[in-house]
């Protein structure tokens, strides 16, 4: 089925609402829908509806197509527990947009540019909006309702220091395996591709975080980012469904 990202969803079934611009182009151009076809709307806040196309009607060259969508059921999702946020120096070239892609459909929360000692690349704004761009296009791809955020960037000596009450988790491949924290929030870094300064892990040990390995090998950023991301979400579901507890901590 057809997934439609909108800014806003109405209250409830009945409502005709309106999508132009490039997801109106898409959904008329390349699925190419008609009368009677059912859509899902997402809003990326964790609304959801079902809807029905009523009309497609192209205007002109400029202003595009536009489509009618008669809506059938309103709904609110929860937020994927627990929120991973993410924090690397950003992949160069296109491999930033494939792991933000891939770093959505394995349900992290968010990603952000990681600043530390030995860190290369400091990305400018239209590589973190090309960044959003194809977080949005993931999220309709494995239809999330909270959709990926893309935060500003960030200095290790503050992202290892949590302030959300959540657990933080440096990667590094001197560490031992990962083990299931219980909480909500967890922020995972990924150092640079020279690798995090003595410095920086002495500052990771006196704040008490969890420095984990995710693999006997070393791994590209991109990599290395969706490997933990993945090995993390499991085992949070894990711990909770031992615990018997669907929220954590």
């Amino acid at each position: 089925m057809h997934r439609i990202v909108v800014a806003g969803l109405p209250e409830g079934p009945g409502e005709v609402i309106e999508v132009s611009g490039e997801e109106a182009h898409h959904a008329a151009r390349v699925r190419r829908l008609g009368p009677d076809d059912a859509v899902v709307l997402l809003d990326l806040r964790g609304g959801t509806a079902l809807a029905r196309v009523r009309e497609v009607t192209r205007l002109d060259k400029r202003a595009g197509w536009v489509i009618r969508l008669v809506v059938e059921s309103v709904g609110v999702e929860d937020r994927i527990v627990p929120a991973l946020r993410v924090y690397a120096e950003p992949p160069k070239g296109d491999d930033l947009l494939r792991m933000v892609d891939q770093l959505s459909q394995v349900g992290a929360a968010s990603w952000g540019p990681l600043a530390c000692e030995r860190s290369e690349v400091n990305p400018r704004d239209g590589k973190l909006e090309r960044a959003h761009r194809a977080a949005l296009e993931s999220a309709k791809q494995c239809s999330r309702a909270w959709g990926l955020e893309i935060e500003s960037r960030v200095g290790f000596r503050e992202a290892v220091e949590a302030t959300d009450g959540g657990a933080v988790v440096v990667a590094h491949a001197g560490g031992a395996p990962y083990r299931a924290t219980g909480h909500a929030t967890i922020r995972l870094l990924v150092g640079p591709v020279g690798d995090l300064s003595d410095e920086e892990l002495d500052a990771a040990r006196r704040a008490g975080v969890q420095i984990a390995a995710f693999g006997p090998l070393v791994m590209r950023i991109d990599t290395a980012c969706i490997a933990a991301s993945a090995i993390i979400m499991d085992a949070e579901r894990r711990e909770r469904e031992r615990n018997g507890d669907g929220l954590g901590r």
